[in-house]
């Protein structure tokens, strides 16, 4: 119960007493609430992506809920560990000094805001009847969060200033996205070589 009550205590003070939080990870890397916290957050994807209404509704229906839901958590779980090893890298790369166990602890801890997801559409569903406007201000607005709580603890994990933490976190993602366009071009280009040689 005693070890219960601490990791609430964890995620208390990740959202209202940050440095304290960061003491504790630091302490007791508690990597099976990281872990927890990642199975909650793709629990709660999956299901909203089975929402009535929703775009992948229809073909979700046909997987049985308990497969469905150990889907969602295994597939948090795995881009959990992918993003933290990435994060890591890169931040090692810019001179920080910090722990990965934590770091994955930390960023699975800023996961949980999706958690809230859920109870915002069926609140607006049974308020308004189910609207994409609210699914796609919510999305925005826990994208968003999320994103800042994952910037702040890079911050505090590696002792960057808050600029080089955004910098270390979007990084990845946009050399992902110059990789994949770059793909896509040298895609484009070989199918118009090849039309023209065609002809």
């Amino acid at each position: 119960m005693n070890r219960f009550a601490a990791q609430l205590d964890i995620i208390y003070d990740f959202f209202a007493s940050p440095f304290q939080a960061m003491e504790s990870v630091r302490g007791n890397r508690p990597v099976l609430l990281g872990l927890m916290a990642y199975l909650a957050s793709g629990m709660t994807w999956i299901i909203v992506q089975a929402f009535p209404g929703t775009f992948n509704a229809e073909i979700l229906s046909w997987i049985p809920w308990p497969m469905l839901l150990a889907m969602g958590g295994v597939v948090a779980v795995i881009v959990g560990i992918c993003l933290t090893g990435i994060l890591h890298i890169t931040a090692e790369l810019f001179g920080g000094n910090g722990s990965a166990l934590g770091l994955y602890v930390l960023l699975g801890l800023s996961e949980l805001v999706w958690v809230f997801y859920l109870p915002i559409l069926f609140l607006a569903n049974f308020l308004f009847g189910y609207t994409g406007v609210f699914h796609f201000a919510a999305l925005l607005v826990l994208g968003t969060i999320s994103l800042s709580l994952k910037a702040r603890s890079i911050r505090d994990n590696y002792g960057f200033t808050s600029r080089r933490a955004w910098t270390v976190l979007f990084l990845p993602y946009t050399i992902a996205v110059l990789l994949g366009a770059g793909f896509l071009a040298y895609l484009i280009g070989s199918a118009v070589v090849t039309a023209l040689k065609l002809i």
